[in-house]
């Protein structure tokens, strides 16, 4: 073994020198002709190679051992590689080529060291690392795949836990809900049994509170003119003494007393319009001078702004001033309501306490309307039920309202409307106290307990799915920050159980929120890690099928050169000779090979749903398939050498075509599975699939010209060539619907099938 060699480095070495000793054997053309006329010097060559490799093998075990401790990978490869070498039989093919070259068989020697040469070379590609790292690629792609599939249910069993826990929060919410209706339905029984008992009673009615609400008006306007008047001492004692500088904090007091003032506008203009007469006409003047004092102080703000102090004090008497006419307004329309309120019967003020509260019972019961569509029973809830209860004991107290009006304070009618309220408010109180018995038991001990045992089970879960992604082959940076938003899950899962627990679902959900984004992320880094292994592959794929299809061009065009040959000798000779027809036979069968080997890639592209370079290929197939016909039939004329030549330009632009796709694709390499969410890219991008199509289109177009303008210009019938290319481009023009229509579904297939990302909620 080579010193200072590492061990695989060493064993490659030897089956590079075998490679290259071989080679003389190898070099032989098809017809057997030696390159070296020693056939015994061969023979010896051959057997010397024989020894070596059989060295070789036992080296390579002999060193697997000694290594199998401090470099196990490596070990690996030499175990596998000797045994490849065993199930390939290159001892045996070896000893084959000797005996051959012993006897003097030099085209069987040939045949036999080809292949020899094939298997050598690919077991130098294992050793290199090729074929290794394409396995370790399928690999990991089903180990990332798996593991997204893993994600995916557990993300998906999350997402149920927190919309089941999301249900017990409700819950919650909703006896909260009822309790403060419920809290809501007494103060207004309560209220209503006082009326009960004294229907006229004072500060019930509309009236009375409007009262309430001037008095704090009257009460906030003398607040604001002590303010006014205080500001107005202070500039103008600041002009006196000449501290300008002062202005500035003055304009911005000015500023504020200008807010407060259009505030208490606003209600004043508000309050004008739920009352009546002289006391409605003493607002709206209250109204408009408190308009003119807060346009008079916005005016003074801006001039003490300007350090314009003579100016804004002037206009400070004006809000002053303003104020003043405001207060008078506002005693005049208070004046006017005390008047309006003694002029009112028992009988109306107990109208109007009654109809007061029958709005408050009307907004309740609307309230509890709105609660029952939150309720899972809905319509049929006993919230529901209540609703219908309290709104018709708004309707009772409405009726009793009237009733006092008409009757008066001591209105039977009225009595018996205002026991009927009495009865419904008691109906619509028991409902909502069964309804939140109904939804107490929902909140059961044992409901959350079970799901925190759920929770338990899946945090369980999700640290088996984050142990694998740890210990996978191929650390990935991906993989890595996987794993950590997987443990990240699993705190926050631990978390959401010991709040419910504690019986704290809203604790819970905000947890298991927290879970559902930790998993999503990690799923989103193991499909960028996907979408990376996946352009790997088809790098490699794209890279197989271009190589494949060099091959075949480069044996199409020796069929193309020969075809060209034999057809100038036939025209010279008029006939074939025998060793001629000999050629044509092989030139046949090596054609039909080749159209098998081309359907062996159509199928692959078409699993790969690469409809239209599949289908160039079957073209290719196809007229591959005319030639064997044609040349099986001594044809090696113009239509043969037509067809042979589409056909070469054919693969070469499928070629050209493929190596432009994996120069796109080795730009993503490093990086190319950023953003792409998981979705598997096509093999061949619909782009480049859309302008292969245009091409065969355009062809087809441009040879349909040149036959019709053949035909215009002899003005004769189609001859036997040109009907042939007729049907020919006819066909094509048939495959070239289909595959436009292959394609249509295939790229309506992935619009259907596109990833949805669902929040944390859904």
């Amino acid at each position: 073994m080579a010193r200072g060699l590492k061990p695989l480095a060493a064993v490659m070495a030897v089956v590079f020198c075998l490679v290259f000793g071989l080679s003389w054997v190898a070099a032989q053309d098809d017809s057997g002709k030696k390159v070296d006329p020693d056939y015994e010097r061969l023979a010896r060559r051959q057997e010397e190679a024989r020894k070596q490799l059989e060295q070789l093998e036992g080296v390579m075990q002999e060193l697997a051992k000694k290594i199998e401790d401090k470099q196990p990978d490596e070990a690996k490869k030499l175990r596998e590689a000797w045994k490849t070498a065993r199930e390939k039989l290159l001892l045996e093919d070896m000893k084959a080529i000797r005996e051959a070259l012993k006897k003097g068989e030099g085209f069987l020697a040939h045949s036999k060291s080809k292949k020899v040469v094939k298997d050598l070379m690919e077991l130098l590609n294992y050793l290199v690392g090729k074929q290794y790292d394409r396995k370790n690629l399928t690999d990991e792609l089903k180990e990332v795949k798996d593991n997204i599939r893993k994600i995916k249910e557990l993300e998906e069993k999350q997402r149920d836990l927190h919309k089941e826990t999301k249900g017990v929060s409700d819950v919650k919410k909703r006896i909260k809900d009822i309790e403060d209706a419920m809290k809501e339905l007494d103060n207004l029984t309560q209220k209503q049994r006082g009326l009960q008992e004294n229907p006229s009673r004072e500060g019930q009615d509309a009236d009375s509170r409007m009262m309430e609400a001037l008095n704090q008006a009257a009460k906030a306007l003398e607040g604001l003119m002590k303010e006014q008047k205080n500001l107005h001492n202070t500039t103008k004692d600041a002009l006196a003494k000449g501290r300008h500088a002062q202005m500035d904090r003055l304009s911005d007091k000015q500023k504020n007393l200008g807010q407060s003032s259009s505030e208490l506008q606003k209600n004043m203009q508000n309050a004008s319009k739920n009352t009546k007469g002289n006391t409605s006409k003493g607002l709206q003047n209250a109204s408009k001078a408190m308009q003119k004092a807060t346009g008079a102080m916005d005016k003074a703000s801006s001039q003490l702004a300007e350090r314009k102090g003579q100016p804004a004090q002037r206009t400070q008497q004006e809000a002053m001033k303003e104020l003043e006419n405001a207060k008078k307004a506002l005693d005049q329309a208070k004046e006017a309501l005390a008047q309006q309120m003694k002029k009112k019967t028992p009988g109306e003020k107990a109208a109007s306490n009654q109809e007061q509260l029958a709005k408050q019972a009307q907004k309740l019961g609307q309230k509890l309307g709105q609660m029952s569509k939150s309720s899972p029973q809905g319509a049929q809830s006993k919230t529901a039920q209540a609703s219908k209860s309290t709104q018709g004991a708004s309707r009772s107290m409405s009726k009793a309202g009237q009733q006092f009006k008409k009757g008066g304070q001591q209105s039977q009618g009225a009595k018996s409307s205002q026991q009927k309220a009495m009865e419904q408010l008691a109906d619509a109180k028991k409902a909502l106290e069964e309804q939140k018995q109904k939804e107490l038991e929902r909140l059961k001990r044992e409901q959350m307990e079970k799901l925190a045992r759920e929770q338990e089970k899946l945090k369980k879960k999700t640290d088996q799915v984050a142990k694998k992604v740890e210990e996978s082959q191929q650390k990935s940076p991906q993989q890595q920050s996987a794993s950590r938003q997987l443990r990240r899950a699993g705190q926050n899962m631990k978390g959401a159980k010991q709040q419910l627990g504690k019986q704290q679902p809203g604790g819970a959900q905000q947890d298991q929120q927290k879970a559902l984004e930790n998993l999503q992320q990690a799923k989103k880094e193991l499909e960028d890690r996907e979408a990376e292994l996946e352009n790997l592959r088809q790098l490699e794929e794209l890279l197989q099928i271009e190589e494949e299809l060099k091959k075949v061009l480069a044996i199409q065009k020796d069929i193309n050169g020969k075809t060209i040959e034999l057809n100038a000798k036939k025209l010279e000779e008029g006939k074939f000779s025998r060793v001629e027809r000999i050629e044509l036979r092989k030139m046949t069968e090596a054609q039909t090979k080749l159209k098998k080997r081309c359907q062996v890639i159509v199928k692959k592209l078409e699993e790969e749903k690469a409809y239209v370079y599949g289908g160039v290929l079957r073209n290719v197939a196809s007229d591959m398939s005319d030639v064997a016909e044609l040349l099986s039939l001594e044809d090696t004329g113009k239509y043969t050498q037509l067809l042979e030549r589409e056909i070469v330009a054919q693969l070469e632009d499928l070629v050209k075509s493929l190596q432009k796709e994996q120069k796109k694709k080795k730009k993503k390499k490093g990086g190319g599975g950023k953003g792409g969410g998981g979705k598997k890219q096509p093999l061949i991008p619909p782009v480049a699939e859309l302008k292969m199509l245009r091409k065969m289109e355009s062809s087809i177009h441009e040879k349909t010209k040149e036959v019709h303008r053949a035909l215009k210009q002899t003005g004769e019938k189609p001859n036997l060539i040109q009907k042939k290319m007729i049907n020919r481009l006819a066909h094509r023009q048939g495959r070239v619907t289909e595959m436009t229509e292959k394609m249509r579904q295939g790229l309506l297939e992935q619009q259907q099938q596109r990833p949805q990302r669902p929040g944390p909620g859904r």
